[in-house]
């Protein structure tokens, strides 16, 4: 079988140039999301292409469809304006904007120590519960890529090979979640990974906040480039393998009713 060459800003053609997407997802398995594959692997490769160019980037952000900022640096002005206010109600618990960010710099902190660097993708298997949005911000906050589209519908099977694809260094988990999963299953299944830095297994009913017992550290420096990828999303895929998809801040943190044309 022929190899498949990833085309990235270097090697496309006069002309065609644009921002290089990583490998962050598919086949090919890299230490860091910010880094492109290697056209010597001896391993099939995705061709991963975006005609998102510099210039595209500069138009939309002039236009107003896009806002120069990480969504960690909007939710922290938040919190800064009004620590008090509600930022996420859920059935039995409402969380302000105060409580929400201290969350989010406190597992921030637990990555890093576990030695995570930027790029890095975090896994989460967890349903539509503020520790969701906790995990999400602390990747914006520190440059890691969030992949919080595994759903409930995977099966222990289907999310363990996920978590290898990505080259996850890190999970965060709710116990028995999922379409086959009764306790802590997906732990034995990936627990020996070398990339797997870091499994932190919920409790279906939250009690005693967010991460209570992850202590306040040093999150390390705040990536504050809007245009880094810092979302992973997987399709379902039931009509196949699921595919990846890199999302960057500026996707996420468009401007209200503004939308640009011809984004990719």
């Amino acid at each position: 079988m022929a190899r498949r060459r990833l085309v990235t800003a270097d090697n496309l053609p006069r002309g065609r140039r644009g921002s290089s997407w990583p490998c962050a997802c598919h086949e090919h398995p890299t230490p860091t999301a910010s880094r492109t594959c290697s056209t010597t692997s001896r391993r099939p490769m995705n061709t991963l292409l975006t005609l998102l160019s510099e210039e595209n980037l500069r138009s939309f952000a002039a236009a107003g469809h896009w806002r120069d900022r990480t969504i960690y640096g909007l939710v922290r002005d938040h919190a800064r304006r009004g620590p008090d206010k509600i930022a996420v109600r859920e059935r039995d618990r409402s969380t302000t904007y105060g409580d929400l960010i201290e969350a989010v710099d406190r597992l921030a902190s637990a990555l890093a120590a576990r030695g995570l660097r930027s790029g890095d993708r975090v896994a989460v298997w967890l349903p539509s519960r503020t520790e969701t949005v906790v995990a999400v911000l602390a990747c914006s906050r520190s440059g890691y890529v969030a992949c919080p589209s595994l759903h409930r519908d995977h099966t222990v099977a289907e999310i363990a090979e996920l978590v290898k694809r990505m080259r996850a260094s890190a999970l965060l988990v709710q116990r028995g979640y999922g379409a086959d999963a009764e306790g802590e299953e997906i732990v034995a299944e990936v627990e020996d990974l070398e990339h797997l830095r870091m499994i932190r297994v919920l409790d279906p009913v939250p009690a005693g906040g967010l991460f209570p017992d992850l202590p306040a550290g040093a999150p390390g420096t705040e990536r504050t480039d809007p245009n880094t990828v810092s979302y992973l999303a997987f399709t379902s895929g039931t009509t196949g393998q699921p595919k990846g998809s890199c999302t960057r801040t500026t996707r996420c943190c468009r401007r209200p009713g503004r939308w640009p044309p011809t984004g990719r």
